[in-house]
């Protein structure tokens, strides 16, 4: 029997002792015991807060506690007795009311916590398949996208129009998750001197930030930084491998993780 239940039928009980109260008319004994269990019933009524939850229940438990005390000042021993009874009864009421609504509460706040859980492992779904989307790795830098996904011609800082599908998916990536940043950094292969192709890496990475922020992503989200030639992923002893090395890569910050356990 769940608690809700077990106060109902509480609820039930009680009202049912009081109209069978209010039928009884045969004389009680002295009703000091009848007073003494009234007033520790709402003293620990008030103790466990039920007055918060079932304050008018409450208030009529204390009233016909005061009449019941009036009673036995005008020598009605009867009535006395039946008013002290009836101020437990009300107690009875309200303590069952108490555990309802706390029940409910309680009930309410295991649903918001699973909603939020849910919704929490959907976000965090949902960002591993943008994440699968970007084809990007996790490293200690952050999140890098693939590194053959942006490439340049030889001596060229102009994007590839194969690269910008790549560059779209980033941008919708951003603009999901807009607290976090990139970092681009721009690379060459040997061709041409080492100071050449330190200015056509900054180029390279420049060409990708203007590319971004034309896609609507502020500036202030985007870094850059020149390589030049001395970060190969490839041999510069072949047209493919000074191709893959021609790039740019694109580090996400690591507060992207973040957002995904909101």
């Amino acid at each position: 029997m769940n608690q809700t239940t077990s106060a109902f039928l509480r609820i039930t009980v009680a009202a049912a002792g009081l109209f069978t109260l209010l039928a009884c008319t045969s004389a009680p004994p002295a009703p000091t015991h009848a007073l003494q269990a009234a007033e520790t019933a709402i003293t620990t009524a008030d103790q466990a807060g039920v007055s918060d939850y079932a304050e008018s229940d409450m208030n009529r438990a204390r009233t016909t506690l005061a009449a019941a005390r009036q009673a036995v000042q005008d020598k009605d021993m009867v009535l006395a007795k039946q008013l002290a009874e009836q101020s437990q009864i009300h107690v009875e009421l309200a303590s069952a009311k108490a555990e309802m609504i706390k029940a409910g509460k309680i009930n309410a706040e295991m649903q918001k916590a699973r909603a939020e859980t849910s919704a929490a492992q959907r976000q965090s779904a949902e960002y591993r398949q943008q994440t699968r989307n970007l084809n990007a790795s996790s490293t200690e830098r952050g999140l890098v996208l693939a590194r053959d996904q942006v490439l340049f011609t030889t001596g060229k800082s102009d994007l590839w129009s194969s690269a910008t599908g790549n560059l779209d998916k980033l941008t919708t990536f951003l603009k999901k998750y807009p607290e976090h940043t990139v970092l681009i950094e721009g690379h060459t292969d040997t061709t041409g001197s080492a100071s050449f192709n330190l200015g056509l890496s900054q180029r390279r990475a420049d060409s990708v930030k203007t590319y971004l922020m034309n896609q609507g992503i502020n500036t202030n989200r985007i870094s850059t930084s020149g390589k030049g030639q001395v970060s190969p992923i490839a041999s510069n002893q072949t047209t493919q491998g000074r191709q893959l090395n021609r790039r740019v890569e694109i580090i996400i910050s690591d507060n992207v993780k973040q957002s995904a356990t909101r």
